[in-house]
């Protein structure tokens, strides 16, 4: 059975008061965040929610660690986009009012001219706050772990238009990764404070969750025996269930790192290098930029590809590959070795030179030549990201990204 298409298990009251809160939007709006550990199911639980909603508009986007710190604004950018999907060009134009040209510095088809960039988050809050008024808006904004300070303003302040306009706010974060001294952390408290916020922590499965999901995955009943010892060795969390309860004919790992690595290490050697090339790009790559990228024609390329993907260890979104989990990434990228790092940090340096120099990219280039050791052209690019995030009113990106220049220096 395919991991995607198993019952959502342990987590229906979760659904089911997400569902609730959204049939109680009136005049007054609802905002929600949910939280968990990594592995939780928090993107899982946030799919099946919006699948199930029906003559909503929904516009949905997620933060990006750059590798050195937070992209900027990927996540609004993901919201526009979703919205000229949904309306058209003209319609959030209109929408955005006199404004609208400061939107082009995220989305350049909304601007006509250059516009006012130190106005983006006012432009993008009185957009969401006209269109609610006149469409069933629902804004999910995921992974604000790795949210700049811009995208958490607009956050925040989307949630407080909540509490006066028919507007559904769903916000979702990794606890494991917001700790005492993140900038997440006191607006949280803010919101909270002035209860606009709804919380829905995500718990671990219990024994019999566990057993549940491992059976739904296997497509058979397992040996209590093996339960045990999944349950056991997953913790409850549902992604490690998943994983293990996939490979339960062969010895299961011990370690938590090593069943992350169960599916790559079952890969041949091509598609085990296009793992690691893509791990070293990040959770997710453009096909233009991982294409020169990777040493191989586009045949090698493609035949590395569906084997990732049909041993679930690479997804496919639009033009780009990721993978299935961030987790993975994170233990793939970990089995590089020196040299191997070294000379695919470079290779992205070079090859994202050549893109549109969108802060995003900028600030990935600067990431990368970072990790290549290669300090001339890490600083001269890490002054064109921090000039771009400055631009793109991303002002903690900007902070964080001029400590570097300065490091460099």
């Amino acid at each position: 059975m395919q991991i995607g298409r198993v019952p959502l298990v342990g987590r229906q009251a979760d659904l089911d008061a997400l569902r609730d809160e959204v049939d109680a939007v009136g005049a007054e709006g609802r905002a929600v965040v949910v939280s968990g550990d990594a592995g939780m199911g928090k993107t899982r639980l946030l799919r099946d929610f919006t699948d199930s909603l029906t003559d909503v508009v929904v516009v949905r986007g997620a933060c990006v660690d750059s590798g050195s710190g937070p992209a900027p604004l990927t996540a609004i950018t993901d919201l526009l986009r979703d919205l000229v999907d949904a309306l058209g060009v003209e319609a959030v134009r209109e929408a955005a009012g006199p404004g609208a040209d400061a939107l082009g510095v995220l989305v350049p088809a909304l601007a006509d001219s250059a516009g006012d960039a130190e106005r983006l988050a006012d432009v993008v809050v009185e957009l969401f706050s006209q269109l609610a008024r006149t469409h069933r808006l629902v804004v999910i904004i995921e992974d604000l772990h790795w949210a700049d300070s811009t995208t958490c303003d607009i956050a925040a302040r989307l949630v407080r238009r909540a509490a006066a306009l028919p507007l559904f706010v769903l916000l979702s974060y990794r606890t494991d990764d917001v700790g005492r001294a993140h900038p997440l952390r006191p607006v949280l408290a803010e919101l909270d404070r002035a209860r606009l916020l709804t919380h829905r922590p995500l718990a671990r499965l219990s024994p019999a969750e566990v057993g549940a999901l491992a059976n739904a995955v296997h497509g058979d009943t397992l040996a209590a025996g093996v339960l045990n010892d999944i349950a056991a060795r997953s913790d409850g969390i549902p992604f490690y269930v998943e994983e293990l309860a996939s490979f339960t004919g062969a010895r299961l790992p011990v370690s938590l790192r090593d069943v992350l690595l169960l599916r790559y290490e079952r890969l041949d050697a091509e598609a085990r290098r296009f793992a690691r090339v893509l791990a070293t790009g990040g959770v997710e790559v453009e096909h233009a930029v991982l294409r020169d990228v990777f040493d191989g024609d586009e045949a090698a390329l493609e035949d590395a590809v569906r084997s990732a993907v049909d041993a679930q260890v690479v997804v496919i979104r639009d033009e780009a590959y990721a993978f299935r989990h961030a987790l993975m990434q994170e233990a793939v990228y970990a089995e590089l070795l020196p040299t191997e790092r070294t000379r695919l940090h470079t290779a992205y340096a070079v090859a994202l030179e050549n893109s549109a120099p969108t802060a995003r990219v900028l600030a990935d280039i600067a990431h990368h030549w970072r990790a290549a050791r290669v300090p001339d052209r890490a600083l001269a690019a890490g002054v064109a990201a921090q000039r771009a995030a400055s631009v793109a009113s991303a002002w903690s990106t900007a902070a964080e990204a001029g400590e570097r220049v300065l490091e460099l220096w």
